[in-house]
């Protein structure tokens, strides 16, 4: 099993979907590396444990709802949870109005 990260993933710093989502996987091993069914036990059961490996697995934004419920997930409270769909919601709209010249 892979060391966690020392510092805890800062979402603004990603650029792309792609580094969101790379983010989150950091975030993920920074919080103790749970099993996915760990998260889904963990979120209440808003997200499910496949859910969770299909967005972790991807490339792409996962939906706001699946973002609320991987914080959560990971011991997160609403400050952290505020910081990371900020990040997102910034990614989304850079990426929906196409990316800068």
């Amino acid at each position: 099993m892979p060391s966690a990260p020392a510092q805890k993933p800062d979402p603004r710093r990603a650029a792309t979907p792609a580094a969101f989502v790379a983010a989150m996987r950091h975030y993920r091993l920074w919080a103790g590396a749970p099993s996915y069914l760990e998260m889904e036990y963990n979120c209440g059961g808003v997200c499910s444990a496949s859910r969770f490996r299909l967005a972790l697995n991807s490339d792409r934004l996962p939906r706001l709802t699946v973002l609320s419920a991987f914080v959560v997930a990971c011991g997160g409270d609403e400050a952290e949870y505020q910081r990371w769909a900020s990040a997102w919601r910034r990614i989304r709209a850079d990426h929906r109005n196409g990316p800068s010249s």
